[in-house]
C-alpha cells in the first residue's frame, strides 16, 4: 500500500487464477484485503441426487417442495420505518427550536413605558 510499506496478511486460501483488482476494506478494528480474480477455474459440487422445487411469494419470502417456509424479511418496510422516524424527530426539533421573533405585544408595552 501507498505510504504504509509491508502488512502482514493472513492468508486463508491459496490465491487462483490471475488478480485483476485489490481492494482494503476496515470493519470495526480489523482489516481486510479483497482480491477479484479472472481465469478461476469452477469447482461444480458432487450430486446428491435429490430434487427440490422452490416456489417465490410475497407472504413468505419461499417455500420449498419439502414444506419449509422461509420469511419474507421485509427489508423495505424497515427503511420505510426508519425513514419516517428520522423526518419525524427533525420535524419534532424544527418545531421546539425557539427563535428570536418580537412579541407585537411587548413591543408596544416597552414604547409606552418609556
Amino acid at each position: 500500500m501507498q505510504g504504509v510499506g509491508h502488512v502482514k496478511v493472513n492468508q486463508h486460501r491459496r490465491v487462483r487464477g490471475t488478480v485483476k483488482t485489490v481492494s482494503v476494506k476496515r470493519e470495526g478494528r480489523r482489516w481486510y484485503v479483497l482480491l477479484s480474480c479472472d481465469g478461476v477455474p469452477a469447482e461444480p459440487l458432487p450430486t446428491t441426487g435429490a430434487v427440490v422445487g422452490v416456489d417465490v411469494g410475497i407472504a413468505s419470502l419461499a417455500t420449498t417442495s419439502d414444506g419449509r417456509h422461509y420469511g419474507n424479511p421485509r427489508l423495505l418496510e424497515r427503511a420505510a420505518a426508519s425513514a419516517v422516524g428520522v423526518v419525524t424527530t427533525r420535524r419534532m426539533s424544527c418545531s421546539t427550536s425557539s427563535t428570536a421573533v418580537p412579541d407585537p405585544d411587548d413591543a408596544e408595552a416597552e414604547e409606552g413605558g418609556r
